[in-house]
């Protein structure tokens, strides 16, 4: 199964999942996507939230093989 850590966050998110990443998406509560990052071939990846206002947003987690996974993430 996919990790996300810390969760809330602060300003950085990890991301450790079984299968090399095809893309990350991160939306707001209203499904506005706020963040796309292609990240083909690897399996952990770091998220920047700095930018971010305190809230819940939505992971949206692909990986190369076309599984897919959505995890609620807190930002402090």
């Amino acid at each position: 199964s996919f990790s996300v850590y810390p969760n809330p966050a602060s300003d950085v998110l990890y991301l450790d999942s079984p299968a090399d990443l095809n893309s990350i998406r991160l939306f707001d509560l209203s499904g506005k996507m706020l963040k796309e990052i292609r990240v083909e071939g690897t399996q952990k990846h770091t998220i920047d939230l700095s930018g971010l206002h305190k809230g819940m947003y939505i992971l949206k987690i692909e990986t190369v093989r076309g599984d897919t996974k959505a995890l609620k993430v807190l930002k402090n």
